[in-house]
């Protein structure tokens, strides 16, 4: 009997469905009380997503800093005088001396550690460079990059005493 069984079922293999057709779940019924509810699922259809490829080529990469394009890489600063390290606005002047010499200054670094100036002296991270130096103030000029590209020269001047608001 069990032989007969196989030879009714054909003995080969089963048919197969294509991959592209999902098999269709059976309906699920629900009752509440006397009503019936037929709840026939979708078959979910997969639907075929477009891939993207991003080309950076001519792009400029958008993680990294307009103002980091200026070629200075940190072993490049680790190699510079201390003054060239610092900008201008961590600089506080704290002395300015004067004799057969010509003028000189002292400015103080967050660390306080002082170092002179003089005139041609290069200060600042813009490589700015001390043009004079007063009883009273030191003109430094540099060249700054924005961050349109544009290259431009500023002048900063560090006070010996600065006027605070309100006292005068």
């Amino acid at each position: 009997m069990f032989g007969l069984l196989l030879s009714a079922c054909g003995g080969g293999e089963a048919p197969t469905v294509p991959e592209a057709v999902p098999p269709i779940p059976a309906p699920q019924v629900s009752r509440v009380g006397n009503a019936a509810e037929v709840m026939v699922p979708t078959p979910e259809v997969k639907e075929e997503v477009p891939t993207f490829r991003y080309d950076p080529e001519g792009r400029r990469d958008p993680f990294r800093s307009v103002l980091a394009s200026s070629g200075k890489s940190k072993k490049n600063v680790m190699s510079l005088p201390p003054l060239q390290r610092l900008s201008l606005s961590e600089l506080r002047l704290i002395g300015i001396v004067w004799g057969e010499f010509g003028f000189g200054a002292i400015v103080q670094t967050p660390d306080s550690k002082g170092y002179t100036l003089r005139k041609g002296t290069r200060v600042g991270v813009n490589s700015g460079i001390v043009r004079r130096i007063t009883k009273e103030e030191v003109v430094i000029r540099e060249t700054v990059t924005d961050i349109f590209g544009e290259t431009k020269t500023s002048t900063v001047v560090m006070k010996l005493h600065p006027q605070e608001e309100g006292l005068e």
